[in-house]
C-alpha cells in the first residue's frame, strides 16, 4: 500500500479511520495521517478572513494557493456537519481542559479563546472549517482521480461500505472479511480500552482519565439539543 495522506475535519472520526486502516494493512507507516489537514495557506487558524471572502464569493480565491502532496499520491478527506463538529470539539477540549498539556491549552486559547458553549465554538470555528472544506472540494474539481471525499455521517452509518470504498481507492482491491474483522477490532469501546492500556488517548493529546476519552459515542445530530442559533 502506497503511503497515503488522510485529511480530516477535527472530531470527524480521525482515529477510528486511522486504526481501522492500521488493522487492515498491518502497517501504521502506510498511513500518513495529516490530522485536520487543509489545502490552502499556512495555518488553519489564520484562514478565517480568507474564509469570509470565500463564503461571500470575494476575489480572494483559494484556487491560487492550494498545496498538496507532490506527484500522483492519493488522499482521503472526511468532513462532518459543522454544528455536530462544534459540539464534539467543545466536549473534547473544554470539558477535558485540565487533561491537556499547557502548550495545547495555550494554542487553543490563542486560536479560539475560552469558549463557554458549543454555539460559541461553532461561531468562532466556521471560518477555519469552511476553508478546510472548500479547499478539498476545489481540488477534487481538477484532480478527481487523486482524492476521495466522504462525510463522517456516511462513515458512521455504514462503516463497511465507506471503509471498503476508501480501501479500494487507496489499494485497488478489497478483502471484505478482513475489513469486517478490522472494524470489529475498532469499536469505540475497544479503542477506549486501548487508551486505558496506554494511559494516554489515541491522539496522544491528553492524559487518559476514566470517562474522558478521545473516542466519544459518535452520535449524529447532537447539535439539535446543544446549539442555540
Amino acid at each position: 500500500m502506497t503511503r497515503s495522506p488522510i485529511h480530516t475535519i477535527p472530531r470527524s472520526g480521525t482515529y477510528f479511520l486511522k486504526n481501522v486502516l492500521k488493522e487492515y494493512t498491518g502497517n501504521e507507516k502506510s498511513i500518513d495521517l495529516v490530522v485536520h489537514g487543509y489545502m490552502t495557506g499556512e495555518k488553519a487558524n489564520d484562514t478565517i478572513e480568507k474564509a469570509k471572502n470565500i463564503m461571500s464569493f470575494g476575489k480572494d480565491s483559494i484556487l491560487s494557493d492550494i498545496e498538496f502532496v507532490p506527484n500522483d499520491e492519493k488522499t482521503v478527506f472526511i468532513y462532518r456537519n459543522p454544528l455536530d463538529q462544534a459540539v464534539s470539539f467543545y466536549d473534547h477540549f473544554y470539558s477535558n481542559w485540565d487533561l491537556f498539556p499547557r502548550a495545547t491549552q495555550g494554542s487553543q486559547k490563542r486560536a479560539f479563546g475560552m469558549c463557554k458553549t458549543p454555539t460559541e465554538v461553532a461561531l468562532k470555528y466556521i471560518g477555519t472549517y469552511s476553508c478546510m472544506y472548500l479547499s478539498h472540494f476545489d481540488f477534487k474539481k481538477s484532480n478527481p482521480e487523486r482524492i476521495i471525499i466522504f462525510s463522517y455521517e456516511e462513515m458512521m452509518r455504514d462503516g463497511l461500505k465507506i471503509m471498503g470504498k476508501i480501501i479500494k481507492f487507496l489499494i485497488g482491491e478489497l478483502d471484505e472479511p478482513k475489513l469486517i474483522n478490522s472494524l470489529e477490532r475498532c469499536t469505540p469501546s475497544l479503542l477506549q480500552d486501548r487508551e486505558i492500556e496506554m494511559g494516554i488517548t489515541l491522539a496522544g493529546d491528553m492524559k487518559y482519565k476514566k470517562g474522558k476519552s478521545h473516542i466519544q459515542d459518535g452520535k449524529i445530530g447532537k447539535w439539535r439539543e446543544r446549539i442555540d442559533m
